[in-house]
């Protein structure tokens, strides 16, 4: 009973924590750099959204080359400091205006008119970072939008690793560091891992398996749990823009499973 409020007063710290986290506003933080994550950041830029941030683990994906790789920690740390400041400064300003200044602002924002800073470029950036590392960039303020483009369930993976993670960094802390200590600490959250030498775990996933048809499993990780499924067979990639019917692939010119 103590262990269970002990959970529940520590998982309500946390959010008591992230609702006082600042919003950076007009911040687009876009998980994963490949053609989903690059088509995101074409758009981004076509429309002038003002600030873009694009994360991988895998420094070469294709967004790298359309943004501006961001080398260091320490540049990543400065410049969504800068953002957060910014951000704030424009509520402020925004806040000490007349109620109907700002209701007319919101209104032609909500006609498609242009506002005053919608001629600026957008300035689109990218950093090789790894998606278990979201929390540490929360840490320096919560974007506006979070837009997933990996093949996992991102919002799952972002409120596990939020749950483990110490409810403030300390200066001068790697996301590396912060991890480490708070997977060391009681944490509110534990992975599932199947081991190889489980064999109830390991038959029970490839039941699980068998019941789907071969042909959409595109990846199988059993030591997660976790399987993959297309209707898209190894080489071949699905066009933009696919209206995509229940029954047939228009591309391929065959019946799906």
């Amino acid at each position: 009973m103590a262990n269970m409020e002990y959970e529940s007063s520590a998982i309500d710290e946390k959010i008591n924590c992230l609702e006082k986290t600042q919003i950076i506003k007009n911040y687009y933080l876009i998980l994963g750099g490949g053609k989903i994550g690059t088509d995101l950041l074409q758009y981004a830029r076509k429309n002038r959204f003002p600030f873009v941030l694009v994360i991988d683990r895998d420094e070469n994906v294709p967004a790298s080359r359309e943004a501006k790789i961001i080398k260091t920690e320490d540049e990543l740390v400065n410049l969504l400091k800068n953002k957060a400041s910014a951000s704030l400064l424009e509520e402020n300003l925004r806040s000490s205006r007349p109620a109907g200044e700002n209701k007319e602002e919101n209104k032609r924002e909500n006609n498609g008119q242009k506002t005053v800073g919608e001629n600026i470029e957008s300035q689109c950036y990218f950093y090789k970072m790894d998606l278990d590392s979201v929390s540490f960039l929360l840490n320096y303020g919560i974007p506006e939008y979070i837009i997933p483009a990996v093949p996992c369930h991102a919002v799952a993976y972002m409120l596990s690793d939020l749950l483990k993670f110490p409810l403030r960094a300390g200066e001068n802390q790697s996301p590396k560091e912060i991890q480490s200590k708070g997977q060391e600490e009681n944490s509110l959250v534990s992975e599932l891992i199947i081991r190889p030498e489980d064999k109830k775990l390991m038959s029970f996933f490839e039941k699980l398996t068998a019941s789907f048809p071969e042909d959409v499993i595109s990846e199988s990780y059993p030591e997660h749990g976790m399987l993959f499924f297309s209707y898209a067979r190894e080489g071949e990639i699905c066009p933009d823009s696919c209206p995509g019917p229940r029954d047939r692939c228009p591309t391929f010119g065959r019946k799906k499973p």
